[in-house]
C-alpha cells in the first residue's frame, strides 16, 4: 500500500515548474480526499446518533457499528473514488511527452507523474478495504513519539524489550486515535481479559472497548 500524501507532496513541490499542470494534478488528488471527508462526516454522524440512542434507551453499544462503518467506507470509495482514480490516471498519462503531452520525464512534474504511475497499484489498494486509510499520516504521526525520544530509550536492554516497547507505543497511539484514555484502557482490559471468551476478544480492542460502568 502506498501513501497519497507522499504522492501529493511530489506534485506540490513541483507545481511551480508548470503551475497549470501542477495545480490540476493537486485538484485531482483533492477530489479523492473529498470522498474521505464525506465518509468521515457520515461516520461521525452515525457514531453520534448511536451514542444518543444508547443514552436515551440505556442500551449496550451496537457491536456491529464498526463493521458497518467499514462497509460504508468501502462502498463509498468504490462508488466515488474509483471513477476519479480512473480519470486521474488517464489524465496523468496524457500529460507525458512520450504519449503526446508536454511534460518531459526528467522535469519535476515528469518525475512526480512517473512516481504516481509507478506506484499506482499500491496507491489504489486503499479502495479494496474499508479499514485502510488513504494515506499514512496517522502512522507517521504516531512514530514521531519514537523519533522525539529515541535518545532516551536508545538501549532497550534486549530484543524482547524492544518488542515490548514497540507494542506499548502502538497501543498508546491506537488509544489516542480512538480517543480512549491510554491508562484506563489497559487497566480495565487486564482485569477482564481472563474471563472473556476467545470469540469475544475483539470487543476489547480500543476501537470497540466500552468501560464497565457501575449501575
Amino acid at each position: 500500500m502506498a501513501c497519497w500524501a507522499n504522492a501529493r507532496r511530489k506534485f506540490y513541490d513541483a507545481r511551480n515548474s508548470d503551475p497549470a499542470v501542477g495545480n490540476q494534478a493537486l485538484a485531482h488528488i483533492r477530489l479523492l480526499y473529498d470522498v474521505e471527508s464525506v465518509e468521515r462526516q457520515a461516520q461521525q454522524e452515525a457514531e453520534q446518533a448511536a451514542q444518543a440512542e444508547r443514552a436515551h434507551d440505556n442500551e449496550t453499544p451496537d457491536r456491529r457499528l464498526p463493521e458497518l462503518l467499514v462497509e460504508n467506507r468501502l462502498r463509498l470509495r468504490r462508488e466515488q473514488a474509483l471513477p476519479r482514480l480512473v480519470e486521474f490516471r488517464a489524465w496523468l498519462e496524457s500529460q507525458q511527452a512520450e504519449r503526446g503531452g508536454a511534460v518531459l520525464p526528467k522535469s519535476p512534474l515528469g518525475q512526480a507523474i512517473g512516481y504516481a504511475l509507478n506506484q499506482w497499484q499500491a496507491l489504489c489498494v486503499y479502495t479494496t478495504d474499508g479499514r485502510l486509510a488513504i494515506d499514512n499520516n496517522a502512522a507517521e504521526n504516531a512514530l514521531r513519539r519514537v523519533a522525539v525520544g529515541r535518545k532516551n530509550w536508545l538501549f532497550c536492554g534486549s530484543d524482547n524489550g524492544g518488542v515490548t516497547a514497540a507494542t506499548l507505543f502502538s497501543l498508546i497511539a491506537t488509544c489516542q486515535r480512538h480517543q480512549v484514555e491510554p491508562w484506563a484502557y489497559p487497566r480495565d482490559v487486564l482485569t477482564r481479559i481472563a474471563a472473556t471468551p476467545v470469540s469475544q476478544l475483539n470487543t476489547l480492542l480500543p476501537d470497540r472497548w466500552q468501560p464497565i460502568t457501575a449501575d
